[in-house]
């Protein structure tokens, strides 16, 4: 259920969506704690994680155009691994209208996209690696991996490139 609110906190409306609870296989929890990057100006310190037995209800949500996108980590575990991104669109008054997915190239370990409103992908290719090579001193951490900015590759270069959607 997702709640939609005023600005001073009054209730809207409540979104419902079907949804079963996943119980965690500990290949699945490793793969989620993997999915978190912490970065620090110095070296961090160690990190210890208290991962959940059951999946979360929502994985993603954002609004994209005039449309409300959700994903459970359901779909994005099956996006990651057959290389798409798979969301349940609402229009903003709750009423779902379509599973769609998205066809792009990515690689969710280095590069950052973003959805823009005109249904455009932009893909920030090694987001991660010029970003990290940029800050000398610098580390990252994700999941048990730590990275200091001598780890990146200096030949990342920084690119962005934009998909637009094909009409079928």
């Amino acid at each position: 259920m997702i709640e939609v609110r005023e600005a001073d906190g009054r209730l809207l409306r409540r979104i419902h969506r079907d949804w079963k609870a996943h119980r965690r296989s500990d290949e699945e929890k490793d793969e989620a704690k993997n999915q978190y990057s912490f970065s620090s100006g110095r070296e961090l310190p160690p990190i210890s994680y208290d991962m959940a037995d059951t999946d979360p209800a929502i994985g993603l949500i954002e609004i994209v155009g005039d449309e409300l996108w959700v994903s459970d980590p359901a779909q994005i575990r099956q996006g990651r691994a057959d290389g798409t991104r798979i969301v349940d669109v609402f229009d903003l008054d709750g009423h779902l209208l379509e599973r769609r997915t998205l066809v792009y190239p990515s690689d969710p370990e280095w590069d950052v996209t973003h959805i823009l409103d005109s249904g455009r992908i932009v893909r920030v290719k090694n987001f991660q690696s010029a970003s990290l090579a940029s800050r000398t001193g610098s580390s990252m951490q994700t999941g048990d991996q730590i990275m200091d900015a001598s780890d990146a590759e200096d030949d990342f270069l920084l690119e962005v490139i934009v998909y637009a959607p094909r009409e079928e």
